[in-house]
This record gives C-alpha cells, sequence and structure tokens, in this order.
C-alpha cells in the first residue's frame, strides 16, 4: 500500500480584520408555556368555550378568567362571554415549518465579527490576531482593503445565520431588521496549513487544512489564492542539477539524469518508495525538506550519534557549531517545524562548561538576500527565542543546493528540483551522510558559496525592532568553524 510521501508544509495568512456592527433584529419569541398551549388548543378547536378550557388545564374559575383576560388584552382572542376564537393577528403568528405560535420584537445587537478580505466570509475561533512571523501573507486586491467596511456590511446581512449560529444557541427565529454602524479595526493575517505531498502517481499534492464548516465558496476562493501565490517562473534547473551530482559525485541521482533530463518518477520509484537501490554505507537518500517531522528526527538522531560524546561526555576538544546553507526558495521555512526543528537542533550541540566571552555552539543560518533586502527577510524568522541568522549574496546551483553541516561529524545535502509541469512546490532530495569525503566537500560547497566570506553581508539583528539593519560581524568570527579539518 502506497503511503504519501511528504515535502513540505507552508503556513499561509489569510488577510483578514475584525469589525464591531450594530444593528437591530428583529426576534420572533417563543410564548409562555401556557399562553401557546391555549392558542393552540382554540386553534385545534376552532370555537371553545371557558369551561372546556378550564377543565383541559384544570384551572379554577378565576385562573381561567385571568388567563382570558390577559389573551384579550393581548388582542390573541374573541371572548364574548361564552365562545373563544383566535384573533386573526394570532393566526397570523402561527408558522408553517413547526406550527408554533410566535412574535416578533426589535431588539438592540452588537457583534465582533472577524471578516477575510478576499471572500468575506466569518471566521470562527480566530484565538490569536497576531499572525505567525514565518506565515507567507497571500496577496489580495488592495480595492478589497479599502472599501471593508462597506463589504463587511453585506457580508454580515450575507451570513448573519452562520454568525448567529456560532454566537449563541436559541430556538428564536433572529433576523437583521437594520444596520446603524459598522466600525472597522487593524488588519491581521489568518494563519492556514498548506501541506504538500507526493501522491501515488509521483505527483505533487496539496491539502489545505480547512475548517470542518468552512463553505465551498469560501475554499474556492482560498483555493485559488493560494494558486496564484505559488505561481512563479523557476530558473532553468537541468545545469544546476548536473552541477549537484558532480560535485558530490551522486551516481545514485546520477543514473537517472541525461541529456534528455532527470527522470524524476523513475528516480522517487525506485529509491524512495521500492528501497530498491541506495547509497554506499554511511550515507542515506533523503526525500522532503529536513524539518519534516520524520526527516527531522533522522537527522537529529544521526547527528547526536556522529558527536565525539561517550557516557554523556565531550570525548574531544572539539566544539563546533552547525551552518546551515539554505536554498534560495521563498516558501522554505514558512512553518512552525522550521521553528521547532531549529531548536531541536541547537539542543544537540555540545556546550562547553565555561561559556566563552564572544563565542557559543548555535546552529547558524546562512540565508541568501542583498543588503536591500535582509531588513524584510530577517522577519519572517523573528521568533521569541532569537535564531543566529546571516545573509550572504553568493549562490550555489541557482539557489537549488540546501547544507546542513556539522564539520568533521556529518552533513545533509538536498536538491530543491521542480518536478514537470509543477509550480506549486519545490520537492528536495538528496542524502544525508558521516562519510568524511562528503562531508568535507559539503564544507567546500558552503565556502564557494558565500565565496570564502566575500559574500557574507552580515547577522540578523532583531534588537527593540526586527526591521534594524545586520550587524556587519567578521565572517570569520562567525563560521570560523567551518575551517575544522576532519579527523
Amino acid at each position: 500500500m502506497f503511503t504519501p510521501i511528504p515535502l513540505n508544509l507552508i503556513t499561509f495568512a489569510l488577510p483578514a480584520r475584525q469589525f464591531v456592527i450594530h444593528s437591530s433584529v428583529t426576534v420572533n419569541e417563543s410564548l409562555p408555556k401556557v399562553t401557546e398551549f391555549a392558542l393552540r388548543l382554540i386553534r385545534l378547536c376552532e370555537d371553545l368555550d371557558a369551561e372546556q378550557l378550564a377543565q383541559y388545564f384544570g384551572f379554577t374559575n378565576k385562573e381561567t378568567r385571568l388567563l382570558l383576560e390577559s389573551l384579550v388584552d393581548q388582542s390573541l382572542v374573541e371572548f364574548d362571554g361564552t365562545s373563544i376564537r383566535l384573533t386573526p393577528y394570532a393566526e397570523s403568528k402561527f408558522y408553517t415549518d413547526d406550527d408554533l405560535p410566535r412574535f416578533s420584537v426589535v431588539k438592540p445587537r452588537t457583534d465582533s465579527v472577524d471578516f477575510d478580505l478576499l471572500t468575506f466570509h466569518p471566521l470562527n475561533n480566530v484565538r490569536n490576531r497576531k499572525t505567525p512571523a514565518y506565515a507567507s501573507e497571500l496577496p489580495i486586491d488592495q480595492k478589497q482593503i479599502g472599501e471593508s467596511t462597506h463589504l463587511a456590511e453585506q457580508a454580515y446581512q450575507t451570513h448573519f445565520q452562520r454568525i448567529l449560529k456560532a454566537k449563541e444557541k436559541t430556538n428564536d427565529k433572529i433576523d437583521i431588521y437594520k444596520i446603524s454602524n459598522v466600525k472597522s479595526d487593524k488588519l491581521f493575517g489568518a494563519p492556514f496549513e498548506v501541506g504538500f505531498f507526493l501522491n501515488e502517481e509521483l505527483e505533487v499534492e496539496r491539502q489545505i487544512a480547512y475548517d470542518d464548516e468552512a463553505p465551498q465558496e469560501y475554499r474556492l476562493g482560498v483555493e485559488s489564492a493560494v494558486s496564484d501565490a505559488l505561481r512563479s517562473t523557476l530558473a532553468s534547473q537541468q545545469k544546476a542539477l548536473e552541477d549537484y551530482v558532480e560535485r558530490f559525485d551522486d551516481k545514485l541521482i546520477g543514473q537517472y539524469l541525461s541529456k534528455k533530463g532527470f527522470d524524476f518518477q523513475a528516480y522517487i520509484r525506485a529509491v524512495h518508495v521500492r528501497n530498491e537501490i541506495g547509497y554506499a554505507e554511511h550515507t542515506q537518500p533523503l526525500i522532503g525538506n529536513m524539518y519534516m517531522p520524520e526527516n527531522s528526527a533522522k537527522i537529529i538522531s544521526a547527528i547526536k550519534m556522529s558527536l565525539p560524546i561517550q557516557e554523556g561526555q565531550i570525548s574531544s576538544n572539539l566544539l563546533t557549531s552547525i551552518a546551515w546553507l539554505a536554498p534560495e526558495y521563498r516558501f522554505w521555512g514558512r512553518s512552525k517545524l522550521f521553528d521547532e526543528f531549529y531548536f531541536s537542533l541547537q539542543k544537540t550541540l555540545p556546550q562547553a562548561k565555561k561559556k566563552k566571552a564572544n563565542f557559543a555552539e548555535e546552529v547558524k543560518i546562512l540565508y541568501p538576500g542583498t543588503r536591500q533586502t535582509v531588513r524584510s527577510l530577517q522577519s519572517i524568522f523573528w521568533s521569541v527565542q532569537e535564531k543566529s541568522l546571516h545573509f550572504h549574496e553568493g549562490g550555489l546551483a541557482n539557489g537549488r543546493i540546501e547544507i546542513l553541516l556539522v564539520p568533521s561529524c556529518f552533513a545533509c545535502v538536498l536538491f530543491h528540483y521542480a518536478p514537470a509541469g509543477n509550480t506549486a512546490s519545490l520537492v528536495p532530495f538528496g542524502f544525508m551522510t558521516t562519510d568524511q569525503q562528503l562531508i568535507k566537500e559539503a564544507q567546500v560547497a558552503i565556502s564557494e558559496a558565500t565565496n570564502n566570506g566575500r559574500h557574507y553581508v552580515g547577522k540578523a539583528n532583531y534588537g527593540n525592532n526586527h526591521g534594524c539593519a545586520p550587524q556587519e560581524l567578521p565572517y570569520k568570527e562567525e563560521f570560523g568553524f567551518l575551517n575544522y579539518c576532519t579527523v
């Protein structure tokens, strides 16, 4: 039985806004039970005398008189001293859906409602209006934002029964009488996750995590917006894949690469589905982003096994950081899974008993970005617990190669590939290894990507505001650990 192969998880943010809406509503209230049953009895019998009414309820003469006076005062019955009949007004209050009498009153009402600004459907259960930094915001027409108050008023009328159902439980029939005021609050992003995986036909498929009650119109709008956000023109990748295969002498992938192109499906089927072929000892094939749960567990375990630690003690004076060269792909790391993996990696690193003044072992991300773009890019990776994020203007195989390196111990190398006809999500595949030759090559590749530090821009500077200019620290000071030799 085929199991879908997970590739990536992207958190998108749907632009949304909260609106405070003041209105008047008509409430068809249920009557007191004695009044309701009296009216139903009179309607059923059409013509009833006071004695019969008293016998049915077991009332005394005084109780019967008080009930009749109340019904007459409300213009619900006509009583000539002997015969009791419903008034036309009372007859009109019996509803055909359940044959019960109800009476309308107008009441003021105030609702705070969150609407997405794409389809203007109400969003239920929005717990936090602070958008995660890693979420990728879906683009929407600015006209939608400018006219949002008017559109929210229309949406409130359209979806009032859904809003009512989410907010309260009632048997009363409530309808909008008029809307008197709509006040908009600040914009926020409503996060939702989109998972990407290879299906049984080995094609990239996506799955959006909708609320169970999300209506079809809303789903179609979101699907279309996600497709627009993902659509992009990708640079040629044949030469980049050839460079990857040559650099790492990857004969496993190389046997599916020819001048006609790369036989993606044959490679996936043989290596990752049927496990028919693999790498030599100390090297394993990997597919999907490193931070996907199954890959994350494998990598963390492999790093722990490769570190020079015996019985909980460091068996070498070598303490080192991890270098993580990111691919040039705007949907890389846009998930809480990335944060979870990063800080799990951080915990695997052995720390010196005595903290050094200017250096500590940490996971250092090398992310592609120019001096003009780093201010906006660094905000994507902001979190309560700070990451060691660095920027460089270099490149490696058109930004398609990703490397996670623990010098002298471990390396994971992935190529981010776009299957034919796919613009939805890149498919990362490659290997993780403790082979010293491959580790050394990964080390050399990172040096080439940064041109030995000449293309280094600096470290993310969050300070009090994660839009600050990067710290221009010496590359050798931050990445000197890459010069460690394998032993």
